[in-house]
């Protein structure tokens, strides 16, 4: 089974009980193996597919750049080693990597160091260069049309009959991978982020904020990848305004919980800034609840490093033993790549004057 995590947000809920309830039936019947995918983001965040009870749980490892990635720009005549850090894990996903070979194919050369980032690159090169200044803005309509329908009805998919887009707009679109068709002859987008790109882009040109937009759509599984889409777009784009808007969200009484929880859950897998020493001091004086979900949710080396500059020495003075045990915890989940520098902070954490741990 492919994209339980697509089926979990699409058409309401019914399709996901649908291939929920043939597993547990499957599960019972001797020498059948069920095999499924799912994103890693939603597989933790949704409780409807964290439930379910999987004898192994096997997480896809990232292409090698060393072993795999660099022998093919070699092989492409490209030099790797002009490629930075953040973009090598970037292109460690196969589909990002054959974005960014297509862009460069075409004469371009990517700085963008996320997804979000090098997708809407993609789409807007590959508009500007593939149609002409009417055939684009008309073509741009139309699929943004097709994504308020898709949004409507909570559905990846739409009739081709339903589009105002031409036989020669379809094929140049299929061939840039924009769209395609799936088995029933519908059409839906090449990669999901598309339709999350193209509805936030519109949102930000009409002027919504984050808040009013995530406040504006259904309650429904189906926008969680959309709500994800605007925050990591607006963080890459303007950051100061960033905090504003995600301050506002959190504040609002009209957002749903699950919506700000999956904002702090986001915001543990951006790279820190200075200047958000502010939001995380906001996050934990005023939303000790979102601010541990966000806590607990850090995957990044450098957000334990920003706490432990901007926050540890606030909480020792403190003496909050839980806050402390939480930090001393989440160092744990960077010993493997960084032992010499977890260790010596745990030392420092014992040897502190006034400190007392409970182990």
């Amino acid at each position: 089974m492919d994209s339980l995590d697509v089926i979990a947000i699409s058409t309401g809920g019914a399709a996901f009980r649908y291939f929920s309830t043939l597993i547990d039936q499957l599960r019972n019947i001797p020498n059948i193996f069920i095999v499924a995918s799912c994103r890693t983001f939603d597989a933790a965040y949704d409780s409807r597919l964290r439930a379910i009870p999987w004898e192994k749980r096997i997480s896809v490892k990232p292409w090698d750049w060393k072993e795999e990635i660099v022998p093919l720009f070699e092989k492409w005549g490209w030099n790797a080693s002009q490629v930075g850090d953040r973009q090598k894990c970037l292109l460690s996903s196969p589909y990002m990597l054959w974005i960014y070979h297509e862009l460069r194919q075409q004469g371009m050369v990517p700085t963008q160091s996320n997804d979000i980032d090098l997708l809407s690159g993609y789409l807007k090169f590959s508009l500007n260069e593939k149609m002409g200044e009417p055939s684009r803005k008309r073509i741009e309509k139309s699929l943004h049309r097709i994504a308020l329908r898709m949004l409507a009805r909570h559905r990846m998919e739409i009739m081709e009959e339903e589009t105002e887009l031409q036989e020669e707009d379809i094929r140049i679109l299929q061939s840039l991978h924009i769209l395609e068709k799936s088995g029933h002859s519908n059409l839906r987008f090449g990669h999901q982020t598309y339709l999350d790109l193209i509805l936030v882009t519109n949102a930000i040109r009409q002027g919504k904020t984050l808040s009013a937009y995530a406040g504006e759509l259904p309650p429904v599984p189906f926008v969680r990848p959309i709500v994800r889409t605007y925050f990591f777009y607006l963080r890459s784009h303007n950051s100061e305004r960033f905090r504003q808007e995600l301050r506002g969200l959190l504040d609002s009484s009209q957002i749903a919980f699950h919506l700000k929880r999956l904002m702090v859950s986001s915001l543990a897998e951006v790279m820190p800034e200075p200047n958000d020493q502010a939001l995380v001091r906001y996050l934990f004086q005023s939303k000790n609840e979102l601010f541990l979900l966000f806590f607990r949710n850090i995957k990044q080396y450098e957000w334990f490093l920003f706490l432990r500059r901007n926050w540890f020495d606030a909480i020792c003075q403190s003496h909050d033993e839980s806050w402390l045990g939480w930090m001393v915890h989440q160092a744990g989940e960077f010993y493997e790549f960084h032992p010499k520098e977890i260790t010596d902070f745990w030392l420092n954490v014992l040897n502190s004057p006034g400190l007392i741990m409970k182990v």
